[in-house]
């Protein structure tokens, strides 16, 4: 009832004299803290007064101590920002109450108003003194020594998992023949879903054509690209596999940034697919990454492992133009130690990619020119680290794109085995990355670098096939730099 005949009487311009009544304005949060005011409150009167602060942040969190002094009698206060009541109640002489308010989002421009009216009793009229006391602590939610540790290690994570994507997936790793004309009357083979048919790709010179065919149909369909090769003329009957193909892919890299940051990234595939059309393999895969990033100025090591599954597909757009596209999905669990104060947190992440890849034939020498570009999103999960700092939700992104070309020399071993080493050098361009600073140092990754690999592909002549590869990352820049290898293994079902 007091509230309610106090809010009319200040409505009605009847409130007796509002004596000491002042406006106090302070930029932000770090101004704030330490404020103080309030005084001696007259009998039977009010005091208001009232503070403007320019701009508090989601993560501050405010303060206010309430003192009242005097011989006897009490006050009613009430302490108001903006809208919000966050405090109202009679306070007693020598009582003592303390309150916290924490902003609901960003704010510009709020008011905290603070109104004592005294209240006489048996006694009579003396006046009290009403103290406010205001402690205001900026960026709450992140003062955890942790966050710009956890930030530089999901940077760092999105570039490896975009940078080690899996290489077998691709038409032209699976189709080792494909880049190479195919020979003379070379086949590639695919069964339809409980029909046991299959098709055929045929090239022959250098015009190319594809032929599709089934053996459970009475007549054949061609459908050439160019001129008719002559058609296999006794197929290889189908296995009880039909059209499946399962792969395993292995990457690992070491990576060093800034001189005092080094770190380890392994990465596991595990892909089946089955060609679905002459032109056209689709599959699923799944992968488990594992990541440790150790930084030797704030004497951290945050460690994860995660996992993401997802579709593929590669397809043969014209007999010198693949297309490769990839979706996938995961999440990922993490432990961070920085100086001593430790955190686990969770992430979730996705990723899109496609890749383009040309061919060109000089002899036993092949020019295959890529372009592709990838999109990655992780999103880390709000913590509470052992010190009890809260740290919020961040989402790390980026974006890349990748070109350049893969040169390689075919060697026929008379036994059938067939040996292709190869060099790559290609250009990175990254957008919309994370940089971060940490003890007045930056790292990460963004903008233009350049990628040289060399490896060597062995295939035997029942398509059993192995290839290896080694690289460096980090041409064009001083302070990055990573060292990998990979090595894939695909053992053919059909």
């Amino acid at each position: 009832m007091r509230v309610f005949v106090f809010v009319l009487l200040a409505l009605c311009g009847l409130a007796v004299p509002a004596m000491g009544q002042s406006v106090t304005n302070y930029a932000d949060c770090s101004a704030l803290d330490g404020a103080t005011l309030g005084g001696a409150t007259p009998t039977g009167g009010t005091i208001t007064d009232e503070i403007i602060v320019g701009s508090l942040a989601d993560t501050d969190l405010i303060d206010i101590e309430i003192r009242v002094t005097g011989n006897f009698g009490h006050v009613f206060v009430q302490i108001d920002v903006d809208t919000d009541l966050i405090f109202s109640r009679d306070v007693a002489i020598d009582e003592t109450f303390n309150i916290s308010h924490d902003p609901d989002g960003d704010q510009t421009s709020t008011s905290i108003l603070f109104n004592s009216e005294y209240l006489p009793d048996a006694q009579g009229l003396i006046e009290v003194t009403v103290n406010y006391t205001i402690a205001c602590t900026p960026n709450t939610a992140g003062t955890s020594t942790t966050t710009p540790v956890v930030t530089a290690f999901l940077a760092e994570r999105t570039h490896r998992l975009l940078e080690e994507s899996p290489d077998r997936a691709r038409m032209v790793r699976k189709r080792l023949d494909a880049l190479w004309g195919g020979g003379s009357e070379s086949s590639v083979s695919a069964y339809g879903a409980g029909e046991k048919s299959r098709f055929w790709m045929s090239q022959s010179g250098g015009g190319a054509q594809f032929s599709l065919r089934s053996l459970t149909s009475v007549n054949a369909v061609d459908f050439p690209i160019g001129s008719e090769p002559p058609f296999p003329e006794a197929p290889p009957a189908p296995s009880r596999f039909g059209c499946w193909d399962l792969w395993a892919e292995a990457h690992y890299v070491d990576f060093q940034d800034a001189g005092d940051r080094n770190g380890d990234f392994a990465i596991g595939y595990l892909g089946v697919d089955c060609q679905v059309h002459p032109a056209i393999i689709a599959g699923v895969l799944g992968q488990v990454d594992w990541m440790d990033d150790r930084i030797g100025s704030v004497d951290s090591d945050t460690e994860g492992v995660g996992w993401m599954v997802g579709p593929y597909a590669t397809a043969r757009l014209t007999p010198n133009l693949f297309l490769d596209v990839r979706g996938a999905w995961g999440r990922s669990d993490n432990d961070v130690n920085v100086g001593g104060v430790t955190a686990s947190f969770d992430t979730t992440r996705w990723l899109v990619s496609s890749q383009l890849t040309g061919n060109l034939l000089f002899g036993d020498v092949r020019v295959s020119p890529e372009v592709s570009i990838a999109y990655i999103e992780e999103r880390q999960d709000s913590y509470v680290d052992s010190s009890g700092a809260s740290v919020a939700a961040q989402t790390v992104s980026l974006g890349r794109l990748r070109f350049g070309p893969e040169i390689s020399r075919r060697y026929v071993l008379e036994s059938g085995v067939v040996v292709e080493p190869h060099i790559a050098v290609r250009g990175l361009w990254d957008f919309d990355g994370t940089d971060v600073t940490i003890a007045g140092i930056d790292y990460g990754i963004e903008g233009f670098r350049g990628i040289a690999e060399i490896g060597l592909i062995v295939q035997r002549p029942d398509d059993f096939n192995i290839r290896f590869s080694a690289k460096y990352d980090g041409i064009g820049l001083s302070d990055y730099h990573a060292y990998g290898g990979q090595v894939w293994l695909n053992i053919p079902l059909n």
